[in-house]
Formats: structure tokens, C-alpha cells, sequence
């Protein structure tokens, strides 16, 4: 173990006892109590995944996806991601056909509060379920 806590040594009281070593196992490595917050958030967040269902989801994603692409098309962004209907996927990667860099796009977006990600010359987008065509809208609005 690299970091001591309560959970780690037979007896956390003794706080100046440097030598009572670990407890034995796994419990060793653990330093504290477990992040409940976070998995109260993670609950949540698997229920409303599950109510509303991998294909609502899906077919959600597709569709911002598609409305996305054919925002781009006419615009000087090449859309670097395969859109064949066996290969897509709710990622879009683009790249813009002129100088601009995927790290200039990334920036100009985050200043608006858009996320997005640079992967070498391409910008990702990843739309999720909270995400609406009003959300496509902007992002479209939005780059140079």
C-alpha cells in the first residue's frame, strides 16, 4: 500500500502507532470511506439509462448524429467518422477542410461551454441522451 488511512491499519485510533503495519487483504489498500455520493449518483444515472432503454437511446443518438452530419455537409467541415449504418456510432469526428486546427475548434467551443475533444487533426463530438437538436443547433452555430 502507498497511502495509509482507517480503513488500511488494525487500529486507526492509534494515530501515532507508525509501526502496527496493515490490515491483512484487500482491506489494505482501502484508505477511507468509499465515495457514497457518487454511487448514489451512479444509481441514478443507471436508472434512467435503463428506463428509458438501449434502443430509445440509441435510435436518440442516431438521430442527432444524422441531423449533426447533415448540418455539416454543406459547411467546410469533412466528416471524418463512417456514417454506413453498420459502422456509426454516436461519436462524430470531424475536420475542418481548411486551416483550422482541431485544438483551434476545441478551444473556440469550450469558450461557449461546448464539449468536444481534440484527436489530432480531428474534433470529436459525442452527443448523449440529455442532448436535444437545440443542443445540435448551437454547436453548429457556434463553430467558426
Amino acid at each position: 500500500p502507498t497511502l495509509v488511512g482507517w480503513v488500511s491499519v488494525p487500529n486507526p485510533e492509534d494515530y501515532y502507532n507508525f509501526e502496527q503495519g496493515w490490515n491483512s487483504g484487500t482491506l489494505a489498500w482501502e484508505t477511507g470511506t468509499g465515495p457514497t455520493a457518487l454511487i448514489h449518483g451512479l444509481k441514478a444515472s443507471l436508472e434512467l439509462l435503463t428506463n428509458a432503454g438501449t434502443k430509445v437511446i440509441a435510435n436518440h443518438l442516431e438521430s442527432l448524429t444524422d441531423y449533426l452530419c447533415e448540418r455539416l455537409s454543406p459547411k467546410d467541415y469533412e466528416i471524418v467518422s463512417s456514417r454506413e449504418s453498420q459502422e456509426k456510432s454516436q461519436i462524430v469526428c470531424i475536420r475542418h477542410r481548411g486551416e483550422l486546427s482541431s485544438m483551434r475548434l476545441y478551444s473556440e467551443l469550450k469558450k461557449q461551454n461546448i464539449v468536444t475533444a481534440p484527436r489530432g487533426d480531428r474534433l470529436r463530438i459525442a452527443p448523449h441522451l440529455y442532448n436535444s437538436i437545440s443542443d445540435i443547433n448551437v454547436l453548429i452555430e457556434s463553430l467558426p
